[in-house]
């Protein structure tokens, strides 16, 4: 292997490790990883951050933006009161929330519709006093439907065309 394989190995192995820590931000610990490239010669520094211009990286930014201010106004919560009576079951509420990331997902980008009803999942099972320790696997497998929903919808969109 060359010096550089064995530089970008090694960065790329520290960063997962702190990925894995969780004590720092994923942005921050991404940012070192790339200034850690751009110190080690391994990116030349004028080509740095020519990435983030794509319309890609501007999206998946303002859907995370937009996703953690309708969670954080509570607009999420609502939406979810709203789909869902209280008497609701889980097949109900798994159906109701994988449809509405299916109906959005035809109109917006895929990145975006998918975590409404990830993060409904998440409301409701905070609400009925679920820590989610045994239930876990079942928590992953409704998620799982919710974004395969979300995706489903957003190829309808290729379908009218």
């Amino acid at each position: 292997m060359t010096t550089d394989q064995v530089q970008i190995l090694a960065i790329l192995a520290i960063t997962i490790g702190m990925f894995l820590w969780g004590r720092w931000r994923h942005d921050i610990i991404a940012l070192g990883c790339l200034l850690a490239c751009v110190f080690a010669g391994l990116v030349p520094s004028e080509q740095a951050f020519s990435g983030m211009g794509h319309p890609a990286v501007v999206t998946v930014a303002c859907v995370l933006i937009l996703s953690w201010g309708l969670q954080s106004t509570g607009a999420v919560e609502m939406l979810t009161r709203h789909m869902l009576p209280d008497s609701t079951g889980p097949t109900l509420t798994i159906a109701a929330l994988t449809g509405l990331g299916a109906v959005l997902s035809a109109f917006m980008n895929n990145v975006g519709p998918w975590r409404l009803p990830v993060w409904g999942l998440l409301e409701t099972r905070v609400a009925n006093g679920d820590s989610g320790g045994r239930d876990q696997r079942t928590f992953a497998a409704d998620c799982l439907a919710a974004v395969i929903a979300a995706q489903w919808g957003g190829n309808s969109q290729f379908m009218a065309l």
